[in-house]
C-alpha cells in the first residue's frame, strides 16, 4: 500500500464512522417515538366532549313481573313492569302476572271502594257537540236507535291514539261512533256493523253500563272521507253480564294508582283460582274505546293478603273498574 492510499484511508475511516453513528442515532429516535405508553385502562382517547348534564344511567327494559309471597302491607309499585297482551271474546284485554310482596309502600294508593262497590259513571255529554279531543262530529249524519238497548248518538272521525287494541298507535280520521246504552242492564259485548262509502265497517263495544256513552273506533281503522255517508248501522251481536261480578266489596278491596292495581282479600277465605279485574277509561263524560282492559291475578290471593298487578293503561284519575270475575 503506497503512501497516498494510506492518507486517503486515514481520512475516510473516521468520516465513515461518524456517518454510521448518525444513522444509528436517527433509528433509535424513531423507535422510541413509536413505542408510546399504553393507557392503563385500555381505553382510547376521544376528542368528543361529553355533556356533564347528560345521564349515563342505563335504560330500564320492561319486564314481566313474577309472583312472590304476600303480606298485609301494600306492595311497592314497580313502574318498569310490563303487561303481556291477551285477548278475550267478550272483553278485549291486557293481562299481567301479579306481584305480591310484604314490603310496605311509602305512599299507598287510595282505597278505590271505601263505601262498597262504586256506582259506574254514565256522564251527561252534549249530544249535539261531543267535546272529546280528537273527535270531529259529522253534524249531517243520521242518528237514532239501532236496537232496543243501543242508540247511535253521533258519527264522526277520530285523530289520536288508537285505543281499541291497547296499542296507542297514532291514527288520523278513523271512522268513529258514539253509542249510548239506553237499556237497563250493563252490556258486556256488542258488535255493530254499517257501511261507509259502500265499504263494510265494524265496531265492538264491551262493558258499557246502562245510561253510559262510549266512543268506539272502527275495528279495522277504516278512515272517513270528507263527504262519506255512514249507512245501515245495525247490531250484529249483543250480550249482557251474567257470570261476572258487579259487587265485589264483600270479598276484595282495591287500592289503585297510575299503572298499578292492588287487590286485598278481605273475604275471610283463600281464593286459589285466578281472579280478574276489568276496567275501562272514562273521560269527557264518555267511555273512551270499546276496549275493556283485564288484570289477571294468577293463582288467586290468600285471605288477608294483597296482590299487585302492573297495568300501564290504568289511570288513577280516569280508569273505572267495571266488574270482576272469580270463583265465589
Amino acid at each position: 500500500m503506497n503512501n497516498k492510499t494510506k492518507r486517503i484511508l486515514k481520512i475516510a475511516i473516521p468520516v465513515l464512522i461518524l456517518v454510521l453513528a448518525a444513522v444509528l442515532a436517527i433509528c433509535l429516535t424513531q423507535c422510541k417515538d413509536e413505542q408510546t405508553p399504553a393507557d392503563p385502562s385500555g381505553a382510547t382517547k376521544s376528542t368528543q366532549q361529553t355533556d356533564p348534564n347528560e345521564s349515563t344511567e342505563p335504560s330500564t327494559a320492561d319486564e314481566s313481573t313474577e309472583p312472590t309471597e304476600s303480606g298485609n302491607d301494600l306492595p311497592a309499585v314497580d313502574p318498569t313492569a310490563s303487561t303481556v297482551p291477551g285477548s278475550d271474546v267478550t272483553a278485549p284485554s291486557e293481562e299481567t302476572r301479579p306481584t305480591t310482596t310484604g314490603e310496605p309502600q311509602v305512599q299507598a294508593p287510595s282505597l278505590y271502594n271505601p263505601n262498597g262497590t262504586p256506582e259506574l259513571p254514565t256522564g251527561k255529554p252534549d249530544t249535539n257537540n261531543f267535546d272529546i279531543p280528537g273527535f270531529t262530529q259529522m253534524q249531517s249524519a243520521a242518528t237514532g236507535s239501532i236496537s232496543d238497548d243501543l242508540c247511535l248518538a253521533a258519527v264522526g272521525s277520530y285523530t289520536g291514539a288508537y285505543m281499541e287494541d291497547g296499542s296507542g298507535d297514532a291514527v288520523e280520521n278513523v271512522l268513529a261512533l258514539v253509542l249510548e246504552n239506553t237499556g237497563d242492564e250493563l252490556i258486556e259485548y256488542a258488535k255493530i256493523s254499517a257501511e261507509a262509502d259502500n265499504t263494510p265497517v265494524f265496531f265492538q263495544i264491551t262493558a258499557i253500563p246502562a245510561g253510559g256513552y262510549v266512543l268506539v273506533l272502527e275495528s279495522n281503522r277504516q278512515t272517513l272521507s270528507a263527504n262519506a255517508k255512514v249507512q245501515s248501522p245495525k247490531v250484529e251481536q249483543i250480550a249482557y253480564v251474567n257470570d261476572l261480578i258487579l259487587d265485589y266489596s264483600n270479598e276484595f278491596e282495591l287500592y289503585n294508582a297510575d299503572g298499578v292495581i292492588n287487590l286485598k282479600n278481605v273475604s275471610g277465605k283463600d281464593y286459589e283460582n285466578d281472579i280478574f279485574v276489568y276496567y275501562k277509561t272514562f273521560q269527557y263524560d264518555v267511555y273512551l274505546g270499546g276496549v275493556t282492559y283485564r288484570a289477571r291475578f294468577e293463582g288467586g290471593v290468600k285471605d288477608g293478603a294483597i296482590a299487585q298487578n302492573m297495568q300501564p293503561h290504568y289511570s288513577g284519575e280516569h280508569s273505572v273498574v267495571v266488574y270482576m270475575a272469580y270463583d265465589e
